[in-house]
């Protein structure tokens, strides 16, 4: 008997470093699905379950993330002068426009509360994300220092998306090596106009004559159709601030909820706009730019963690 418990105990002993270590981190990721959610002020928050997925110039490293909400659209104008009480935009009615060949004049533009807002540099936008937690009851994520911008995870505020959240919602959870833009797999660049507003639907002409055109640059969002999470213009229409440090290509953070906040001069903007040509506006496509920057192809959207 003895002899007996003795074998029974070794093999368990030999097979407990592999019970343990052979533990995917994707096992460790019990979160219950989260529902779709809405805010009074920015619309549909679409739930974005637990997944996992790779960088393209990282395949040996997993990133894994865990629910979260994440707004239907880009902020709108509306929406932005709601919480803020003011409106950057070049894209107003009238615009902001003033040249010699319209007298000085500024251009009516149409449905621009519904157009995103744009001109807003990355503070512009940490400081909205405050600004409404506080607005729907919620705690603020973000300190800020000047310039610089620490982060409560525990907070259940609004925040920018991390590049990895944006990537995995803009793949609609999905892993997939042929989703090049934010639609449906496989398309093509044509197909792609289907999904996004870019150079090629946006910009095709005497850019005199389109400047003159009542719905010339940015576009009403949900005018083109939603990727298969339900989320429109991940690609096109107005660059998305996303809240990581620059990182290169090869460096970016991996593991669980990956974030890289290093406060650096430059932050990481994701999805191209109206003005991009194709090449720009695929999902793993990333644009280096300064914080304080900004102009009219660049907005966001917002995302909520619940803790």
């Amino acid at each position: 008997m003895k002899k007996f418990l003795f074998l029974t105990l070794s093999i368990f002993l030999l097979f407990l470093p592999i019970t343990l270590f052979a533990e995917d981190i994707n096992s460790t990721l019990s979160y219950k699905n989260i529902k779709d959610e809405f805010s009074q002020t920015v619309g549909k928050m679409i739930s974005v379950k637990e997944g996992s997925f790779h960088w393209k110039d990282n395949i040996e490293k997993a990133v894994y993330l865990t629910p979260y909400l994440i707004s239907e659209t880009e902020i709108t104008q509306r929406a932005y002068f709601e919480v803020m009480g003011e409106n950057p935009s070049y894209f107003t009615n009238p615009d902001k426009s003033s040249f010699y060949a319209n007298s000085y004049k500024p251009f009516n533009r149409i449905n621009t509360d519904n157009r995103p807002v744009e001109n807003i540099k990355f503070l512009d936008a940490i400081k909205f994300c405050n600004s409404l937690s506080l607005k729907e009851g919620f705690e603020k994520v973000y300190s800020i220092d000047g310039d610089i911008v620490s982060i409560d995870e525990n907070k259940n505020g609004y925040r920018l998306p991390t590049e990895a959240q944006w990537v995995w919602a803009a793949m609609s959870c999905s892993d997939s090596p042929y989703l090049e833009y934010s639609g449906r797999e496989k398309a093509t660049k044509k197909e792609s106009g289907d999904y996004v507003w870019f150079r090629e639907n946006c910009y095709e002409g005497n850019p005199w004559e389109l400047f003159k055109q009542p719905d010339f640059g940015t576009k009403k969002v949900k005018s083109k159709a939603p990727n298969s999470l339900g989320l429109y213009d991940m690609s096109g229409n107005v660059w998305e601030w996303v809240f990581d440090s620059y990182a290169e290509d090869g460096k970016r953070e991996v593991g669980k909820n990956p974030i890289c906040n290093s406060n650096s001069l430059y932050r990481v903007l994701k999805g191209g706009s109206w003005l991009s040509g194709a090449n720009y506006i695929t999902i793993d496509y990333r644009k280096k730019v300064l914080s304080d920057f900004s102009n009219y192809l660049i907005g966001f959207r917002v995302v909520r963690v619940l803790n």
